[in-house]
């Protein structure tokens, strides 16, 4: 978990099999780190962005990362999760069997953030249809 007002990095890791209430695999608050190249796989949250969770007034760089299999309970969001106030940058990101059960949200949702996101590429992450 991030939490801080400085800029901080994570690139190039394994983040897999970890769970926490708001972003198992990365959690992200009151900072803007870059993260980059890691792959996100295996992770829970008992509440939302089991993959990442953006939340505080944060602004990360999220590029060339894999988030696949993370899993967040109903109304969760299994892969990115950025909330208001927020103005992550996602670039060539991708997201593939990211399961909320029962959700309307799979792989990403920006939550009324002021998201930018370019050349995603989400598939097979579940949601209500």
């Amino acid at each position: 978990m991030l939490w801080s007002d400085r800029q901080s990095s994570i690139i190039n890791n394994l983040i897999i099999s970890n769970s926490g209430k708001a972003g198992g695999g990365i959690a992200v608050f009151h900072s803007s780190p870059a993260i980059t190249n890691n792959t996100i796989a295996f992770n829970t949250a008992s509440n939302t962005g089991a993959a990442i969770f953006v939340g505080g007034d944060s602004n990360p760089s999220i590029k060339y990362n894999l988030a696949y299999y993370n899993d967040a309970p109903p109304a969760g969001c299994g892969g990115i999760e950025c909330w208001p106030d927020d103005e992550p940058i996602l670039e060539c990101n991708d997201s593939w069997n990211n399961f909320p059960a029962g959700s309307d949200y799979g792989g990403l949702v920006g939550s009324y953030a002021g998201l930018t996101a370019t050349f995603p590429r989400i598939s097979y992450s579940a949601a209500n249809m």
